[in-house]
């Protein structure tokens, strides 16, 4: 899957799909250095490629938390200026 649509899809989920699948990858990497450690992996790059699905993944999710911060804060704002 390319980079541009995985992010297009990650990024329509929400933030409890988005911590899942973060543990399913975070997994992923733990069997492949697993692996790598015994020496059964013969693709190297795929280590890398689940650090920065990993990476992308959280970034997504900080994005979503700050989007979550703000509109707290704006309904708190706007319920103080109303008293």
């Amino acid at each position: 899957m390319k980079t541009s649509q995985y992010l297009k899809e990650m990024s329509q989920k929400d933030i409890h799909q988005l911590t899942k699948e973060l543990s399913k990858q975070q997994q992923h990497l733990q069997e492949l250095c697993q692996s790598l450690a015994m020496g059964k992996i013969k693709n190297y790059r795929e280590i890398r490629l689940t650090k920065h699905q990993i990476a992308r993944l959280l970034t997504l999710i900080n994005i979503q938390a700050l989007k979550m911060v703000e509109t707290d804060d704006t309904k708190a704002k706007e319920h103080h200026e109303q008293k």
